[in-house]
């Protein structure tokens, strides 16, 4: 079961028009009921707008876990929550197909050093990754 960590600048392409929005809608359109998405509060705020995607809080334990990620990842602080959001539920999902949908290239450069598998809709590949996974 595939996993899916929809990071905003992403999410936003399902809700306006532009380069790797095809992506997006490719993702909900074809959604199996094995895939999870899940994403952050923070996202609520940003995208004012959610569907079909599982929201995890912000919480204090969440900002504190920004904060030390910090010295090693210096992000803006939405970027931080995003990247400490992704390793949470990372470890939640355990051994499961876990991907972070993300066109920032702060946040997938922070995710690359963690391993972490980056989905980015604006590529020309993206489509056919997806499709891979599927």
């Amino acid at each position: 079961m595939p996993v899916f960590y929809l990071e905003s600048s992403a999410l936003l392409k399902r809700y306006k028009s532009e380069k790797g929005s095809g992506f997006v809608d490719e993702l909900f359109e074809a959604k199996t009921a094995q895939d999870v998405f899940v994403t952050s509060h923070l996202t609520v705020l940003e995208v004012n707008s959610v569907y079909r995607v599982v929201v995890l809080p912000v919480h204090d334990g969440l900002v504190a876990d920004s904060i030390e990620l910090l010295p090693a990842y210096p992000l803006r602080t939405a970027d931080a929550l995003h990247l400490a959001t992704v390793v949470g539920a990372s470890r939640v999902v355990g051994e499961q197909a876990f991907y972070v949908v993300s066109a920032d290239k702060e946040i997938a450069e922070a995710c690359a050093s963690l391993q972490t598998p980056v989905l980015n809709p604006e590529l020309p590949s993206a489509l056919e990754q997806l499709h891979a996974l599927r």
